[in-house]
């Protein structure tokens, strides 16, 4: 093995495969691995220096000697006989061109290669120990520690892989990296990223922005990132799983989908997309999972995503978590399975074109849970609680929202731990309504799945709020139930409303088979109100038939149903199809608010739709006498 600082300007064919190894123990200054030359063999670098006594204080309050930075290559090139001379990329992939291992020492930082450098091969960084120390005592985005490429080398390109792997399995020996970290810098990388730590220190004294799993100053990464940490300290460094860029004239790409994942660690913020300029690009997906750790806040997304935002929170505690963030051209979903979050929000800064979709499967939410915080939604946006505990209350509205916002209730209600507000709006001030241009809607069960049992709720909808009990599901109201437009009631469904939930709405559509049980409630349809009644498939619209309201409502404890005044004219009658019904039909009071309806037959048959879907939120009812042939 030979040791090498600078090679003088050679041609590749005159060397045979030899790899090249630079050991640094004591600091050193102008310190390059290869230099204008295209050199066949592997570059190792080796950091194995002492350690000061005081590398556990303050390093601006300490005494320590730094070199400069450490380069791999200088206009250089370094390949091995892996290298495909036809089309410039390499054979094999997964065989590392260039290493850096740091174990111990103090140095400034590594730059792997830059001015028109090409690497054939995986760039490889393995940081075990020791103090990269890049510049005390102020707060600049430009204190690189670690990258491959620096800002200024955009000519730079990598055949391979970058990997960078941190920590020791040592507790007493875990690095401590005060600046930027880039699994890829500007220039081109034709491969993946794959970031993996374990342990350190990182980013402390704000002289850093953080770890990024992507590239930066405009690079461009042809395939995905991969982010992975098991511990260690981030509490004063952001951490990304895509690019960075000094502004908004450094265009930095990912080709593929940034990927990250969290086993352990103490965090500030998580993103598991770009910085916050739209420029930077990530052309697939952005996806994050976190399994367990400490932050105070978890962004899905960031910068522009081009596919979808995934993310997944199992465990840890996390003070905020954010569906999406920056610009999203797909959909988002945040999925809270466990752990502790302190608020949830489905959509957060920026823009997204697609559906937002937070779902409560489990874990605890100490505080609210907002549909669209300060960023603006073009597609519909989902709240869906189904187990879990939820502590705050469940807002629809702080931000803009274009279509409709839905607050959905799944499952049983006994794995529901809720006992707050639903709330169409943040609050109801000219602010947040103007914002708004699509309807709320709080739903319980969808087509795939009914909700069973009692809503520990009360709801605030500010008079945009409609209220569905879905098809098959069964609920009981008893909190106080304000600003509802309308009530619908699903085929085969039951609403019960008891205690505090007397409600007035606009509006009341009822299906097939359903039921509406007041038990020392009322429910009074306001003036101009309109009833809806969906016919039972089965009715035959060739014979004259009759529904009696008092087989629909159940009327306990002095219960009631007040439908003043209502006439044949406040009462639409529905085919299975949606489609108002053909015929005529009058109504019949039947004294205590209760009524009858007398439906005439359509002189000719009509065809009707053999499925509704609640979707159309046009629906009826049939029971005992309801639809009698």
């Amino acid at each position: 093995m030979k040791k090498v600082l600078l090679l003088p300007v050679v041609c590749a064919s005159a060397f045979a495969q030899t790899d090249y190894v630079l050991d640094i123990a004591e600091p050193t200054k102008n310190v390059v691995g290869v230099s204008y030359t295209a050199w066949a063999g592997k570059l190792v670098v080796n950091v194995d220096g002492a350690n000061p006594e005081d590398i556990g204080a303050d390093p601006a309050s300490s005494s320590f000697t730094v070199p400069d930075v450490i380069y791999g290559a200088k206009s250089g090139s370094v390949f091995t006989s892996n290298r495909d001379n036809a089309s410039g990329g390499v054979l094999q992939p997964g065989i590392a061109a260039m290493t850096f291992n740091m174990n111990s020492g103090v140095i400034k930082s590594f730059i792997g290669a830059v001015e028109s450098s090409k690497i054939y091969g995986d760039v490889e960084m393995n940081v075990r120990g020791g103090l990269i120390y890049t510049k005390p005592g102020e707060y600049d985005i430009l204190a690189t520690a670690l990258s491959p490429t620096d800002s200024a080398s955009s000519g730079v390109a990598i055949y391979g892989d970058s990997k960078l792997n941190f920590g020791s399995s040592s507790v007493s020996g875990q690095p401590r990296i005060y600046g930027s970290v880039f699994a890829m810098g500007a220039g081109t990388l034709h491969g993946d990223t794959h970031v993996n730590i374990s342990g350190g220190t990182y980013g402390s004294y704000n002289i850093s922005i953080g770890v990024f799993a992507g590239s930066a100053w405009g690079g461009v990464i042809n395939g995905s990132t991969n982010l992975h940490i098991t511990g260690g300290d981030f509490s004063e460094a952001y951490v990304y799983g895509g690019s960075f860029g000094e502004d908004s004239t450094q265009m930095s790409l990912i080709k593929g989908s940034t990927n990250v994942t969290i086993d352990g660690g103490k965090f500030s913020t998580v993103y598991s997309g770009n910085y916050k300029f739209a420029n930077l690009a990530i052309s697939g997906d952005a996806n994050m999972t976190v399994n367990s750790g400490d932050f105070e806040n978890a962004y899905g997304g960031g910068g522009t995503v081009g596919g979808d935002v995934r993310t997944e929170i199992n465990g840890g505690t996390i003070g905020s978590a954010f569906g999406n963030y920056g610009n999203v051209f797909g959909d988002s979903v945040l999925v809270l399975n466990g752990g502790i979050v302190g608020k949830a929000y489905a959509v957060s800064y920026g823009n997204i074109q697609g559906t937002s979709t937070l779902r409560v499967n489990g874990g605890t939410v100490t505080g609210d849970i907002t549909a669209s915080h300060q960023g603006a939604a073009y597609g519909d946006v989902n709240i869906v609680v189904e187990k879990g505990k939820v502590g705050g209350d469940i807002i629809g509205i702080r931000g803009n929202a274009y279509k409709d916002v839905n607050i959905v209730f799944v499952g049983d209600s006994r794995d529901i731990d809720f006992k707050g507000a639903v709330k169409t709006y943040y609050a109801n001030e000219e602010f947040y309504t103007k914002k708004f241009e699509g309807k709320a809607r709080l739903l319980f069960g969808t087509d795939e799945k009914a909700f069973t049992g009692a809503f520990g709720g009360s709801v605030d909808g500010y008079g945009n709020m409609d209220i569905v009990v879905g098809g098959g599901s069964d609920v009981a109201f008893s909190r106080t139930l304000e600003g509802i437009s309308g009530l619908v009631v699903g085929e085969n469904a039951e609403a019960s409303f008891s205690g505090e939930a007397s409600v007035s709405i606009d509006s009341l559509t009822l299906a097939s088979n359903s039921r509406v049980i007041l038990d020392g409630t009322s429910l009074t349809l306001g003036e101009g109100g309109v009833l809806s009644i969906m016919l039972g498939s089965d009715y035959d619209i060739t014979q004259d038939g009759y529904i009696d309201m008092s087989d629909i409502f159940t009327l306990e404890n002095g219960g009631s149903a007040v439908f003043s005044g209502l006439s044949a004219a406040d009462i639409v009658l529905l085919n299975m199809d949606g489609g108002e019904y053909e015929g005529l039909w009058d109504v019949v009071d039947l004294g205590g608010g209760m009524f009858g309806i007398n439906v005439h037959a359509v002189p000719e048959p009509a065809a009707f739709a053999a499925l509704f879907g609640l979707a159309a939120m046009a629906v009826c009812a049939r029971r005992g006498r309801f639809c009698r042939k």
